[in-house]
């Protein structure tokens, strides 16, 4: 199966979903006050498994915002079970790659002597490939970079599933940046050395901002992209590189505290 018949496949299985109702608009920021990433090397990863829907048992909680009236549904993880492969697909499209739950975190490694796969890249993932969300929504992870080596030409994506692609990342191609993007072009960048942080998108309607902090107890810092997603929505966390910019150097990042707030959350 090809990388279009997949997304062709997902999108065909969340469309044949029940629907919930319309809801009113929901601002997940009220509730809780040209570079564009190759997403596809994602897909071709996925191609290479089984993907068969099945109503697996999630664990959610709703929470009613004191200004609206809106139903917000929260499905969130710590990781201190694990990888629950009920939420989570551990996965990759090359060899030398790993996704390994460690100490309440999950780390996401590219070893020195990875190789690319079929697709050109190489990649650690850890995919949110059971629940969809639609609407509006806000999701999140923290990060730590554990091996970061300089020049190391990889990118600590969150991002959108195909075949949506607008994404935020924490990555190192030229230069020690945060960048945000989507397919259609739209980017943003700013320079960093933070070795540690969290990663956000937020949507409303179609339009999606990316954003990052330093620290839980630090402030979110909007990037200034008009990035854009009308798709069902599941999501990736991931190490990235391709054959030209990988440095052949150790990396490695853990992962922890993901949490996706959404006004309609179906879960497969």
């Amino acid at each position: 199966m090809d990388e279009d018949q997949l997304a062709r496949r997902i999108v065909a299985a969340v469309d044949g979903l029940p629907v919930p109702p319309a809801r009113r608009s929901w601002d997940p920021r009220a509730s809780s006050r040209r570079s564009v990433l190759p997403f596809r090397a994602v897909a071709l990863a996925v191609a290479s498994i089984a993907f068969v829907l099945v109503i697996a048992p999630v664990i959610v909680s709703s929470v009613r915002p004191a200004s609206s009236e809106t139903k917000v549904v929260v499905f969130a993880d710590d990781f201190t079970g694990g990888i629950n492969t009920n939420r989570w697909t551990p996965m990759g499209a090359s060899t030398g790659y790993s996704v390994q739950a460690v100490n309440g975190a999950v780390e996401l490694t590219l070893e020195a002597n990875a190789t690319i796969g079929t697709s050109g890249w190489m990649n650690a993932n850890l995919g949110s490939l059971r629940c969809v969300a639609r609407g509006d929504y806000e999701v999140s992870i923290d990060y730590t970079l554990l091996d970061w080596p300089s020049a190391n030409g990889t990118q600590f994506v969150l991002g959108e599933f195909p075949p949506g692609q607008v994404n935020v990342r924490r990555d190192q191609f030229q230069t020690e940046r945060y960048a945000a993007s989507d397919s259609s072009g739209h980017a943003a960048i700013a320079a960093t050395e933070d070795r540690a942080g969290s990663l956000r998108l937020v949507r409303h309607g179609t339009s999606v901002v990316g954003s990052y902090r330093a620290g839980a107890d630090r402030p979110w810092v909007e990037l200034p992209a008009q990035l854009t997603s009308p798709f069902d929505a599941t999501f990736q966390i991931f190490l990235w590189s391709d054959g030209k910019n990988f440095a052949s150097k150790k990396v490695r990042v853990a992962v922890d505290n993901f949490r996706l707030a959404a006004t309609n959350v179906v879960c497969l």
